[in-house]
């Protein structure tokens, strides 16, 4: 017991504790040795039968079990776990995700120890985004449930496809990633009680990286999948880009921004069909305008939580686990955020093709349904540089 009580204090008062963690590392100690001790303790007296009546306890004692007790231990590994779930304790508000058994998992909105990032410099991002007039009475097959409607009521409804590079994020270490997102304009939602929130919604939304789908799928109820996307940035100078969205080398859409000019930035707030930056799926994206002409003021996005249902018997019953709505009050408006560049195309063409099975087995259908969707006519078409993101920590479950 001694050795393992040394055992226990080396890990509980590590290189670094200070005098203000000792009292609390103590007590860490004490739970991880006494009832251990103690057990080791009564079974000693048992089998030395030391002052006490057989008879009171020999229908007690198991010798296989003192046995498995004293020799299946390893204090430091005891010890080691206790402290590491003190510390994985300290913060009641981290996110936690599978798997969970190592302890928290670093992300786009905490470290390993659940602590948000403070990065020494900004992120940045490029967005370009087609803003297209499509008909509604299609989008409105692809609302989850009934609490969500176009503003207005008519045939013709605002969307918009948008791709954006993320780079230089910390949680990364400077790394980076792609994504697209399609976006239905001027949304309302309906809760139980009556109340109305105004916002834009997001059906789907494609990154070429596994961490921040799973992280936004998880944390955020994100519509996240896996398609590598291809940026041409370098043509930019040209006066175009082109943005290609494949699987496994199957390119299912082409999206192109023609005839590229900068912008003045004092000129954007005055641009009938303003070019809004879309939101990266982890974290909510720069640039605010005011914005007419069916561009809804809001800045929120709404998107559907599913987490599907594991048990078989279940699953006849409920699909999900847990499924609701979540708005994020400033996607589109996060703090922090500056615009360093804006570049408006003249023209702008957005090419889906269904693959089918062969080629997108697990995408098929969802591409086959954006490929249904027309675009009547393209309002603006941008490209936006900006500074700065947020973290989307400012959710709400909708009811």
């Amino acid at each position: 017991m001694t050795i393992e009580d040394a055992a226990a204090l080396s890990v509980m008062l590590p290189k670094g504790t200070t005098p203000s963690m000792v009292p609390v590392h103590l007590q860490l100690y004490n739970k991880a040795r006494y009832e251990r001790v103690c057990t080791v303790q009564n079974n000693s007296r048992m089998v030395g039968d030391d002052g006490v009546q057989k008879e009171a306890t020999a229908h007690k004692f198991k010798l296989h079990e003192v046995i498995d007790h004293g020799l299946s231990h390893d204090e430091i590994h005891a010890s080691a776990q206790i402290l590491r779930e003190h510390r994985w304790e300290q913060n009641p508000h981290a996110f936690w995700r599978q798997p969970v058994v190592f302890g928290l998992m670093p992300g786009p909105r905490q470290d390993s120890s659940g602590i948000a990032y403070h990065p020494s410099s900004p992120a940045s991002s490029v967005t370009a985004t087609i803003i297209f007039r499509t008909s509604a009475t299609l989008l409105r097959t692809l609302f989850p449930n009934s609490s969500y409607r176009f503003a207005k009521t008519d045939t013709v409804a605002v969307a918009s496809f948008s791709v954006q590079t993320l780079k230089n994020l910390h949680w990364l270490a400077g790394g980076g990633y792609d994504l697209l997102g399609l976006y239905f304009h001027d949304v309302q939602y309906t809760t139980s009680t009556g109340e109305i929130v105004q916002g834009t919604y997001c059906p789907v939304m494609f990154e070429n990286l596994a961490d921040p789908i799973l992280f936004g799928r998880e944390e955020l109820g994100f519509p996240k999948l896996f398609s590598d996307i291809a940026i041409d940035h370098d043509d930019r100078s040209k006066g175009v880009s082109e943005a290609r969205v494949s699987w496994r080398g199957a390119e299912w859409a082409k999206l192109s921004w023609k005839d590229l000019k900068k912008r003045p930035q004092e000129a954007v707030a005055d641009v009938a069909a303003i070019e809004r930056t879309t939101e990266n799926s982890d974290r909510a994206q720069p640039v605010t305008h005011d914005s007419t002409d069916g561009q809804d003021q809001a800045q929120g996005l709404f998107v559907h939580k599913c987490v599907p249902v594991s048990d078989m018997v279940d699953r006849g019953k409920h699909r999900a686990d847990a499924e609701y709505d979540v708005f994020y009050l400033s996607y589109f408006g996060a703090k922090g955020t500056k615009t360093t560049k804006i570049l408006k195309a003249a023209h702008a063409d957005v090419n889906i093709n269904d693959l089918g099975f062969q080629k997108l087995p697990t995408l098929h259908h969802i591409v086959k349904r954006l490929m249904e969707i027309p675009v009547f006519e393209v309002m603006v078409a941008s490209i936006v540089e900006a500074e700065g993101i947020g973290d989307l920590l400012g959710a709400r479950r909708l009811k």
